[in-house]
């Protein structure tokens, strides 16, 4: 009985570490990818398919795109080097596409160029991407601050899988836009890990009843 014990308790040790290295090694990513996203530029625009054709529906303030002569409406020619038709599809289907190189006509037929790698990070950008990376860094800081004080209760371990969920979604989110590499792979696993911590917290948890907090004392 006391051998089981014993090995009980080392199973949970080692996951415990193991629960925190790989929280570790997700925050050291979330702030390479943060300030990856911070010291790049964006192009600021959204493109949509409209009557068979790619226009720009929205030209963002803090963007490259900002900078020159496109605004809504135009008619996009080229993406990345690449006939504009060539992403009609992706793009109706709602998936985004990292704009590096832009052509787009305007009503009159005069086209304009932008080229990201001309353009530096506005302080807009920097700022956006900042806050996101703060935002998904308190998430995780949240998360682990509790498990480390609680880390035998399974909502702090909720707590710690929201928090690293949530800052790999966060930090992420503008690397994506930017054309950071392995930021798309990266969001398609934080979006497969929300189901199992979203699960974990409303059904397992509940069932324990077990919050950090004052024990209680039985007599």
């Amino acid at each position: 009985m006391e051998g089981d014990s014993i090995s009980r308790v080392r199973r949970l040790t080692s996951g415990r570490a193991v629960l925190l290295l790989v929280s570790l090694a997700v925050a050291f990513t979330c702030a390479v990818y943060g300030i990856l996203g911070i010291t790049r530029p964006t192009m600021g625009v959204e493109v949509r398919v409209q009557l068979e054709q790619l226009v720009v529906s929205q030209v963002d303030w803090y963007g490259a795109a900002a900078k020159t002569r496109i605004s809504e409406g135009d008619l996009v020619l080229e993406i990345n080097g690449q006939p504009a038709d060539a992403f009609r599809n992706r793009l109706a289907r709602g998936e985004p596409v990292a704009i590096a190189e832009l052509h787009a006509a305007d009503s009159s037929g005069r086209i304009e160029v932008v080229h990201l790698s001309e353009h530096s990070p506005s302080p807009g950008s920097i700022a956006i991407s900042g806050m996101f990376f703060l935002i998904g860094l308190s998430y995780w800081s949240l998360g682990m601050l509790v498990y480390l004080k609680r880390p035998e209760q399974q909502g702090p371990l909720a707590l710690l899988l929201l928090g690293t969920t949530a800052a790999i979604a966060f930090s992420v989110e503008q690397g994506v836009s930017k054309a950071v590499p392995g930021a798309r792979e990266l969001e398609f696993i934080s979006v497969a890990v929300v189901p199992g911590a979203f699960a974990h917290l409303f059904l397992v948890f509940p069932l324990r009843k077990r919050w950090p907090g004052p024990r209680a004392i039985v007599p």
